[in-house]
């Protein structure tokens, strides 16, 4: 069954999910040295929306290291910021990045993560 099927409320490209329970971590830039630790708001499966504590310019490249809850090896995406915004939390950006390079293994992990953390119609 198609996930529009499934989710007739959901218009994006993929069913996303709240980031309870995910932790997360970037760096800007290819700069490993300067991580930064950060809050997900929601995850699908081409992209992310945190809330992090500075303004990144949109089309920066971005790396993350997305830590699932029971996964002890963190999946690793590189994106680009599409956009970004005010956020939900005093002193906090919204921002929202669009993953690019994802392995093969990753893209399963965190499919199958959203598929059995997706809320059908109540």
């Amino acid at each position: 069954m198609a996930q529009f099927e499934r989710y007739p409320e959901e218009r994006r490209r993929s069913p996303r999910i709240s980031g309870d329970g995910i932790k997360l971590e970037y760096f800007a830039n290819g700069n490993q040295a300067s991580t930064t630790k950060a809050s997900v708001k929601n995850i699908c499966i081409h992209g992310i929306c945190i809330y992090m504590p500075e303004v990144i310019e949109a089309k920066e490249t971005i790396s993350v290291n997305i830590s699932l809850p029971g996964s002890k090896i963190p999946i690793r995406a590189q994106g680009v910021v599409v956009w970004y915004g005010a956020g939900d939390r005093l002193g906090y950006y919204n921002v929202g990045i669009e993953f690019e390079k994802i392995s093969k293994e990753d893209q399963k992990k965190l499919s199958d993560y959203i598929e059995a953390n997706l809320k059908g119609p109540q």
